[in-house]
């Protein structure tokens, strides 16, 4: 028995030991070549941060070639809103050496009001005053002149998301515009700007935007897939085998044959697409099979992409459903399968569920077509509240664009 107690003693050490030899995943940052950089969004595709708030190209001194428009809020403000995603910060480094920069610009003086939220501790709030209408301004400060209760933010916190509020002088609702959201540590934002547009500059031809090519791919998603995918190695997959998971139940051999009829016109060709099924061969399809269903078809298809899409009613349902689709995007990529989504058409309630899911898609890296804009130039392509044949092979052939895309890349 004491023998036994002693080997026991022995091997509960050597695990200790083995575990304390393992190297700690490096915390996530946007540019791994410049560590000081905590988080940065220069709204130059989609996958960005803002939940609230537009991507435009119209105001044309935006110091880079797209700005974030904000929405209007409460009488004549105008606020945006986002999460920081996997941006952790202050995560134990000096909130006095934690540096926030962003750019703004009006058609009106006014205060700008910033908060950041901490889900346990609550938000912390900072104000500035814009003062020369109709010019860019840049607004920097520490993360210490954020105030709960008149407390700086301590270092053991993290913060989720922020919201930045525009409040004008007058007495119109102004038009705002935000660009190149920064947040370092130990150095000002500033001195990282000229190296961040050049590193935007050489991965052009990786980023691509729903408003232009029909879906959103950004090199932030590009990287966050290939660190999954490195998590997932030795993970069993057919190679080329896309599941596909339609938006209602009985949809999924529809779509499987609207993506093997665009293989030509997209240009894409050696894949398989297989239909999601149950275990009892009744219908697949919509949120809640994704949910349920996901785990059971990926085990049986060992595929290398999923292909999920979501109707007009999975968008239009009370409560957050976008939360359920993060849990089968992680779920996806935990096992090395890439995801592609197909968020439903946009209008009334299912606005507030694209929104979220194509936030969620940019934090993991999950490809999203752009359903609006693929089908907003296709004759006869609703039927009522969801997809014609005609918008289905719309939005089929940016799929498969998205699949050669993100595979071509992901693979470099």
């Amino acid at each position: 028995m004491m023998r036994l107690s002693i080997l026991a003693l022995l091997l509960s050490i050597i695990v200790v030991a083995a575990e304390e030899k393992e190297e700690k995943e490096p915390p996530f940052r946007p540019f791994p070549e410049m560590p000081e950089v905590l988080f940065f969004d220069g709204y130059e595709a989609g996958g960005h941060s803002a939940s609230k708030g537009g991507v435009s190209d119209e105001q044309a001194e935006a110091p880079s070639r797209k700005s974030l428009k904000f929405a209007s809020y409460y009488q004549t403000g105008m606020h945006c809103t986002g999460s920081f995603g996997r941006s952790k910060f202050p995560e134990n480094l000096n909130p006095n050496q934690v540096f926030i920069q962003f750019s703004i610009w009006s058609s009106d003086q006014g205060k700008i009001n910033v908060y950041f939220t901490n889900s346990k501790a609550g938000v912390y709030t900072d104000a500035h005053q814009y003062q020369k209408e109709k010019k860019w301004q840049t607004v920097t400060f520490k993360l210490t002149d954020l105030r709960l209760n008149n407390k700086p933010v301590p270092a053991d916190t993290l913060m989720s998301s922020y919201e930045i509020r525009f409040t004008p002088r007058g007495g119109e609702a102004p038009t705002v515009y935000m660009d190149n959201f920064c947040i370092t540590a130990n150095s000002r934002p500033e001195l990282y700007m000229g190296k961040i547009a050049a590193m935007q500059g050489k991965t052009a031809d990786i980023v691509r935007s729903g408003s232009k090519e029909g879906f959103n791919y950004t090199q932030q998603g590009n990287d966050a897939l290939k660190a999954a995918l490195k998590s997932a190695r030795g993970a069993k997959r057919r190679p080329n085998t896309v599941l596909v998971i339609g938006g209602k139940p009985g949809e999924g051999e529809a779509v499987v044959k609207a993506l093997q009829a665009a293989g030509p016109k997209a240009k894409v060709s050696g894949y398989t697409f297989v239909a999601a099924v149950s275990p009892d061969q009744s219908a697949v399809g919509g949120l809640e099979d994704v949910r349920t269903l996901l785990p059971y078809n990926l085990r049986k298809a060992e595929p290398e992409f999923v292909l999920m899409v979501f109707s007009n009613a999975d968008g239009s349902a009370a409560g957050r459903n976008y939360d359920a689709v993060k849990a089968s995007l992680e779920r996806a990529l935990e096992q090395g399968i890439i995801p592609i989504v197909i968020p439903p058409p946009p209008g009334g309630k299912a606005d507030s569920f694209i929104g979220g899911v194509m936030r969620y898609c940019g934090e993991l890296g999950a490809p999203c077509v752009d359903t609006g804009s693929v089908i907003k130039p296709v004759k006869d392509s609703m039927d009522g509240a969801e997809l014609a044949a005609p918008g289905l092979e719309a939005v089929c052939i940016t799929a498969l664009q998205a699949i050669k895309h993100t595979e071509a890349n992901v693979k470099k």
